[in-house]
């Protein structure tokens, strides 16, 4: 199962510049930010999705639209949209394979 989720976003790399990722990039992993958003570059805080998108990756700070695919390019869909919502959980990590990055 594939995760692509979009909305605001800044560099992993180079945090404090945010861009708008308007087309759902593939999460490929999560980051957490603690609980204070003066504890990290990013400004945010809470447990965040990590995109990657033209080779680089992104932290998203709250996902504004997001859809699931079987690993066979299978989009799941919904007649619920607010069901579509993916949203970052801890559990994630294993259930999709997904990388923990240190913040």
């Amino acid at each position: 199962m594939k995760i692509y989720a979009a909305g605001e976003a800044q560099s992993l790399d180079n945090p404090g510049s945010s861009i708008q990722i308007v087309t759902p990039a593939r999460v490929v992993g999560l980051i957490d930010l603690g609980n204070n958003n003066g504890q990290n570059e990013f400004g945010w805080s809470g447990l965040k999705a990590v995109v990657e998108l033209e080779g680089k990756r992104y932290v998203l700070d709250f996902v504004e639209t997001s859809h699931m695919e079987t690993d066979d390019g299978i989009e799941i869909t919904s007649s619920d949209t607010d069901s579509q919502l993916w949203w970052p959980n801890k559990d994630d990590a294993s259930r999709y394979k997904l990388e923990i990055i240190s913040a």
